[in-house]
């Protein structure tokens, strides 16, 4: 007997073992039900005339297809469900990752904090672009040398500056120093001449900042 099937064949070898258990349930119980003391071969070649083993078939067959189309539909749920949290997922990923973005814009450096004080007076008059070395591609402004020259009681002009520390970088090699990036950390130690650094053992604190003035 060949029973032909409507729809997709099952895919995975779980559907096709639910199928079996359910169309053995089914004989089983009919034959106990029918004739508890013959044998299945018995009972469906000598007791059943052809018509009732037509609606024998035809139940098996229904059976079979009702048990196929659960097995479909449960696949067919579980396929959306899927879908939808990976979906899910890769909307809370974006999410943070823009989140985390947004904090490092905002934010001047990737320490636990930025500035050496909380007071509002000092924040809002402390300036965070400007550097606090020296160097040879520094665009240092005509200005900003006139407002040192009042503190240093310089009678140099701006051209000799220029030139002074365009000389004096060309003595030295290009200094280990992490360039500033808000996604960086850069910690700094101010160290004084205070006879107080003696044997105070200091120099591995002192080392652990990554730039010591």
């Amino acid at each position: 007997m060949v029973v032909l099937l409507e729809g997709s064949p099952i895919s995975t070898e779980e559907h096709w073992s639910s199928v079996g258990v359910i169309i053995a349930f089914l004989v089983t119980s009919l034959t106990k039900a029918l004739l508890p003391r013959c044998s299945v071969r018995t009972f469906y070649t000598q007791v059943l005339n052809e018509e009732e083993r037509q609606r024998l078939c035809q139940n098996m067959a229904g059976a079979l297809k009702g048990a196929q189309r659960q097995a479909l539909s449960f696949k067919h749920h579980t396929d959306k469900m899927i879908s939808k949290l990976t979906l899910l997922v890769i909307m809370m990923l974006t999410g943070n990752c823009m989140l985390w973005k947004a904090y490092i814009a905002q934010s001047t450096c990737a320490c636990k904090e930025c500035s050496p004080s909380k007071d509002l007076w000092y924040n809002k008059r402390f300036n965070k672009s400007v550097q606090p070395f020296l160097s040879a591609n520094m665009n240092f402004s005509e200005e900003a040398f006139k407002w040192w020259k009042r503190l240093q009681n310089e009678q140099g002009t701006f051209d000799l500056f220029k030139k002074t520390v365009h000389d004096l970088f060309g003595m030295f090699p290009k200094p280990d120093v992490k360039e500033y990036h808000p996604d960086r950390c850069r910690t700094c130690a101010v160290v004084g001449n205070s006879g107080n650094l003696l044997r105070s053992r200091y120099g591995p604190v002192i080392d652990f900042y990554d730039v010591v003035i």
